[in-house]
């Protein structure tokens, strides 16, 4: 579990470092991560 946060804590640190274009396709690879 707390290694699941981890992940979805890097990835929102690598969002906020990226062109607006990019935040769109990490958004929705959170979105799918998310669902399983």
């Amino acid at each position: 579990m707390l290694k699941g946060i981890g992940l979805i804590s890097r990835f929102l640190y690598l969002c906020n470092n990226r062109p607006e274009r990019e935040k769109g396709l990490y958004k929705k690879l959170l979105k799918r991560l998310l669902k399983k």
